[in-house]
């Protein structure tokens, strides 16, 4: 077992520190990287469901941009003053010598002020997010830190993510509506005739059922299932692009899209025409907390003339890549050992006079680009908004998804996200199907279709597992006459016989 969770730090916990230390390992690009993805955009919708401590990684970030910052003013400096004296080289020869002899010894303290910064406090300071000694309030003991920092925490502040726990209106920015809830593993849709049986089909007669009694049908038989940690919620997804002022969802254009709407507006809203805005679904939500991932599985109705569509789309949320933000890095070695390669490193701008001033340079650069670029961009998206042309208040993607695995990294995780997920599909199936033989519809093609999509195998390859392939199609052509809810019985008890995690 691991010693963070021995110490009993929490995965939220675990994951917050390892970003806050690759903020500082990372240097000023990694830094501007987490802040540029925790950005919030004045006028766009909230971020979703985010469980980490944002404030705390922004402060870090802002802080590895500080010390970058200060080091590379620093540097500067004595560049100036460098390249000032250098100019008045006059006098006797002995004046010249020791003029020659601050010049280099200023570009001596410069080429170590930078080095140090680069290869040594980034060092030590990620050695102090390692798990035995860490201290999420940490800040640097540097002269002037304070100076430096306090006007870049205002500036930042105001841009970065303030989540809001209770959310249920998710307004999207990209093609793929089901923002935070990571890749997609299944999707299928069907389309029901409602119509009776063979021989009392005559005539266009179709059988009404409202989509309150097939939600209804649904969650009783998931609740059946007893499946641990399953949520039942709702949530509306309103597409972002040119979305128009009303009442409901967008009170002003110069606000974000409301993040909070009350159940039945959810529903009223979301159960219009196919040409609206906006689609209300049932999701069915597992966290895998000590494995920092989720699954979760979006389920809708909609009633079109005799018609009934049912929509399903599963999603997997992976935990935080540790290998991208690993601290492990930082163990190796000793402060002998980053002493000597910060004096190399040093050694090394020394040979090209001035060089480490252009690394610093390259430092506020950086700064300057993100800074400028940042107030661009709300001017840009401010002037669209005033002129009504083709702004869009939905956001692409979650710091959540931004900092997710591409692969996921628990073979056990897989297998029991996807035995929830197909447990979730073959109770929604049998409830549907006994709902419609309950009004006389004829369900044998239904069927089917149904059992077509279950039996579909479920192939994972390789070390490293991806959202696509841990995926089901419904072009398989295996059908299998087996009770529905046998099969969801057989998963349950799959799930609730795994041993629990220490």
């Amino acid at each position: 077992m691991n010693n963070r969770h021995l110490a009993g730090e929490s995965i939220a916990d675990h994951t917050t520190r390892l970003l806050s230390g690759s903020a500082y390992r990372r240097g000023i690009r990694g830094a501007f990287e987490l802040l540029k993805n925790l950005r919030s955009d004045r006028y766009k919708a909230k971020s979703p469901e985010s469980r980490l401590d944002l404030d705390r990684v922004m402060l870090h970030a802002i802080q590895s941009v500080t010390i970058s910052v200060m080091s590379a003013t620093a540097a500067i400096a004595l560049w100036l003053t460098q390249f000032l004296l250098s100019l008045f080289v006059r006098g006797s020869y002995e004046e010249s010598v020791f003029t020659m002899f601050l010049v280099f010894l200023i570009n001596l303290v410069g080429a170590v002020i930078v080095a140090y910064e680069l290869v040594y406090l980034r060092w030590t300071i990620t050695r102090k997010f390692i798990t035995q000694s860490y201290n999420p309030n940490f800040q640097p003991n540097l002269p002037l830190y304070s100076e430096f920092l306090h006007p870049l925490t205002s500036f930042f502040k105001g841009h970065i993510i303030q989540p809001e726990p209770n959310q249920n209106v998710i307004t999207f920015g990209r093609y793929q509506p089901f923002l935070g809830a990571g890749g997609q593993i299944s999707q299928w849709t069907l389309a029901i005739d409602r119509k009776p049986p063979g021989d009392q089909a005559e005539g266009p007669t179709r059988i009404d059922i409202p989509v309150e009694e097939l939600y209804q049908a649904s969650d009783q038989e998931i609740a059946t299932l007893n499946l641990p940690n399953l949520e039942q919620l709702s949530r509306l997804f309103v597409d972002g692009f040119e979305l128009e002022v009303d009442s409901e969802i967008l009170t002003s254009p110069k606000s974000p899209p409301k993040p909070i709407l009350p159940e039945k507006e959810i529903w009223a809203l979301g159960q219009h025409s196919l040409s609206d805005k906006y689609r209300a679904y049932r999701l069915y939500r597992y966290a895998d907390i000590k494995r920092d991932q989720v699954l979760s599985y979006f389920l809708r109705f909609h009633n079109a003339g005799s018609i009934t569509f049912v929509e399903s789309s599963a999603h997997i949320l992976p935990g935080i890549d540790r290998q991208r933000f690993s601290l492990q890095p930082v163990l190796k070695g000793s402060k002998i050992f980053q002493l000597a390669k910060m004096l190399s490193v040093a050694f090394l701008l020394l040979l090209i006079p001035g060089i480490y001033a252009l690394v610093a340079l390259i430092y506020l650069g950086i700064f300057a680009w993100n800074a400028i670029s940042w107030r661009l961009d709300d001017r840009r998206r401010l002037r669209a908004i005033d002129l009504q042309e083709e702004y869009n208040y939905g956001l692409a993607q979650t710091f959540r998804e931004f900092i997710a695995a591409k692969n996921y990294q628990s073979y056990y995780g897989v297998q029991d996200l996807t035995m929830y997920w197909k447990s979730i599909d073959v109770a929604i199936f049998a409830s549907l199907i006994r709902l419609l033989k309950c009004y006389g519809v004829d369900t044998s093609k239904f069927e089917e279709a149904a059992k077509t999509i279950i039996n579909t195998g479920v192939m994972v390859s390789g070390g490293n597992f991806s959202a696509t392939q841990v995926a089901a199609g419904i072009g398989a052509t295996a059908v299998q006459r087996t009770n529905l809810r046998e099969q969801a019985k057989a998963l349950v008890d799959r799930i609730t016989s795994i041993p629990k995690s220490k």
